[in-house]
């Protein structure tokens, strides 16, 4: 729908803080945008906040405290990875827009 980044807060105080960090990477590549996963620092959370570009590469990671994050995000690389795919490869939107006719028709 046009979204270039995706802001994602979270208060997560538990273990899995980590697969949460791939989750995120596994979106920015699937959806072909930037994700800033925002996590409360401790005490209240675990922190570890993350900015991961469209390409599914953590460019910033903060520590478990209180942190902020500063990063100038180029947009136009949301434009190329959507144009050339990721890692010049998976284009999956223009994938996904193809029709794909049967080999044979049900009926």
């Amino acid at each position: 729908m046009g979204a270039e980044v995706i802001l994602q807060p979270s208060l997560t105080t538990t273990s899995d803080r980590n697969q949460e960090i791939v989750m995120a990477r596994a979106n920015a590549i699937f959806n072909q945008v930037y994700v800033v996963s925002l996590n409360a620092g401790s005490p209240a959370g675990l922190g570890r906040s993350v900015i991961v570009d469209p390409e599914g590469l953590v460019r910033l990671e903060a520590g478990g405290g209180e942190e902020v994050l500063a990063d100038v995000l180029d947009l136009d690389a949301v434009t190329r990875v959507r144009e050339l795919g990721t890692a010049g490869v998976s284009r999956i939107w223009e994938q996904a827009k193809r029709r794909v006719k049967p080999p044979f028709a049900l009926g």
